[in-house]
């Protein structure tokens, strides 16, 4: 009986060891888990409060660079310093802000019909030379056929620029095309005919989305030694907040800003178009034809002709592949006919009535498209 008892005696104080060790095991889990709840929340705050202090160092960066003249960028950068005595914590001690006023990687977004823009020139020393040979542009879209309108504003670098005082056309030059990604502009006419990069010249680069939403817009300039080269006249600002300062719990937040340092001009790269006749804008030109990939007649309409008197007119085609193929039909006037490969038409009208021409152009691929334009002849 004794030793019965001595056994049973035994198990209890094992199953009560047992029961503890249970509790014991949950209380100490539950208080991990409570520790790392109050870290983690701990975390959440500090990482608040760095973030808010970052968002602070490029706010108070923008406020002086717009309010204040003559400034010196130096000025606005710093690291963070060490609580004073007191332990009162200033915006200096808890963030570091660096700037610089020119940028070599452009990564943004544009949303339909948004333009972006981009210099490479000095404003503050116009007599410096841009040394730009290539333009690489590439971007995402959510459309199939994404496109970017390419402005190019052109002129050379002086000291002395008197805008009001010369021709704009004998000093500026101004064109525009339509590119798709990846896209290279070097001067080899492929895909921009008109532009032709010039390491001696200024430039003003517009960038527009034309056909839908496009992001990761990556713009890069290079020069002739296929080094990269910076866009100018732009703050590049990034703020980092830490909190607590020092410690092993900091938390950190980085913030990056790009701002111009000037505003854009408005209408600077759009054109003003002034005519007698009523103009007419053609959608399916807009949609299909020049921003298109299939040959097109672009002209749209034809100068008036006199009775008796020499005409002649050049019409044009977009697209498809050179040389063309043209060829003139339907009612013709007196004496017109149209010079297959130029499209010049030309000749002498005798009757004063309006004539509709069939006109068709071929590219050398054996593409073909056709247009009817309306020729009026005035007495």
């Amino acid at each position: 009986m004794k030793i019965r008892t001595k056994k049973r005696s035994g198990s209890a104080i094992l199953l009560a060891l047992l029961i503890v060790s249970a509790i014991l095991s949950s209380a100490l889990y539950i208080n991990v888990l409570s520790i790392r709840g109050m870290k983690q929340s701990q975390n959440v705050d500090n990482s608040v409060i760095a973030f808010y202090a970052a968002e602070t160092g490029n706010e108070q960066a923008i406020y002086y660079i717009r309010k204040t003249e003559d400034l010196d960028i130096n000025d606005l950068i710093f690291s963070p310093s060490i609580p004073n005595a007191s332990g009162v914590l200033t915006m200096e001690s808890l963030i570091s802000r660096d700037i610089v006023d020119e940028v070599k990687n452009v990564l943004i977004s544009l949303k339909k019909d948004e333009t972006y823009q981009l210099d490479i020139f000095d404003q503050n020393n116009l007599s410096s030379k841009s040394l730009i040979d290539s333009l690489e542009l590439s971007w995402d879209s959510d459309c199939a056929n994404s496109k970017i309108e390419l402005t190019v504003n052109e002129w050379e670098a002086d000291t002395n620029i008197e805008w009001q005082e010369t021709e704009i056309e004998d000093q500026m030059h101004i064109s525009k095309c339509i590119i798709k990604s990846p896209a290279i502009i070097d001067g080899s006419g492929d895909p921009c005919d008109d532009v032709i990069l010039d390491p001696n010249m200024s430039y003003q680069f517009r960038f527009k989305s034309l056909t839908c939403d496009v992001y990761n817009l990556n713009i890069k300039a290079f020069d002739m030694a296929d080094q990269q080269i910076s866009f100018k006249n732009i703050y590049s600002i990034e703020s980092v907040g830490e909190y607590p300062v020092g410690t092993s719990q900091s938390n950190r937040q980085a913030l990056h800003v790009n701002l111009r340092k000037f505003s854009p001009l408005s209408g600077l790269f759009d054109y003003v178009l002034f005519s007698e006749k009523s103009l007419v804008k053609d959608l399916n030109a807009y949609n299909e034809g020049w921003f298109g990939d299939e040959l097109f007649i672009s002209t749209d309409s034809l100068p008036d002709a006199t009775v008796g008197v020499d005409y002649s007119y050049t019409v044009t085609a977009v697209n498809g592949v050179s040389p063309y193929d043209w060829n003139l039909s339907g009612s013709v006037p007196g004496s017109f006919s149209m010079d297959s490969s130029s499209g010049v038409l030309s000749g002498i009208a005798d009757i004063a009535e309006n004539y509709p021409l069939s006109i068709i152009v071929t590219d050398d691929l054996g593409s073909s498209n056709s247009k009817i334009l309306f020729l009026k002849v005035n007495e």
